[in-house]
């Protein structure tokens, strides 16, 4: 890294333990998405799919949300790969993007929640969130993680877990 002038990350809480390491200059840059692509065509319309949910999720709401979908005339899209090969990433993003635009609430949670050893600690919020606003649609603690990603406490997973029910009690009100 010391070849380097400048190295850019979006992770925020690494900058200083990266420069400590590598004895070079970093710089937190925030994840950022391309709002006007994001933003839907028209806000007046219904949009096709109920609830989208890209990457990492909690199992049990996963699992309610599979049955909802089962049982009542709801929409439910995720993904069903871990660790996707993209060959061609202005089509990854330009699908992705339709996506995000067309879902009514779309799942996110904050980077690696579900493996707290490979976090050392650290919340990060990703771009899921970015997208999820930029798409005008609904997202699941994107205001509150605005707020308090600061203040979180050190008990993630009890944070998750709360802000799992609440999501959960809130689409079975909204379904």
């Amino acid at each position: 890294m010391r070849a380097f002038d400048h190295v850019f990350t979006p992770f925020e809480h690494s900058v200083d333990r990266m420069r400590e390491l590598h004895h070079t200059s970093f710089h937190h840059v925030p994840f950022g998405v391309d709002a006007p692509e994001l933003a839907p065509r028209q806000f007046d319309h219904d949009r096709a799919l109920d609830i989208a949910s890209i990457g990492r999720r909690p199992a049990e709401l996963h699992r309610a949300l599979r049955q909802a979908a089962r049982s009542r005339d709801l929409s439910y899209y995720y993904d069903t790969y871990a660790r996707p090969t993209i060959t061609d990433h202005v089509e990854h993003r330009d699908a992705h993007y339709q996506l995000a635009r067309h879902s009514k609430f779309w799942l996110c949670y904050p980077a690696k929640f579900d493996t707290p050893a490979e976090q050392g600690g650290q919340i990060e919020v990703g771009p899921r969130y970015f997208e999820a606003v930029g798409a005008a649609g609904a997202s699941t603690a994107a205001a509150e993680i605005a707020e308090e990603v600061e203040s979180w406490p050190s008990t993630l997973h009890e944070r998750i877990a709360r802000l799992d029910a609440e999501a959960a009690e809130l689409l079975t009100r909204w379904l």
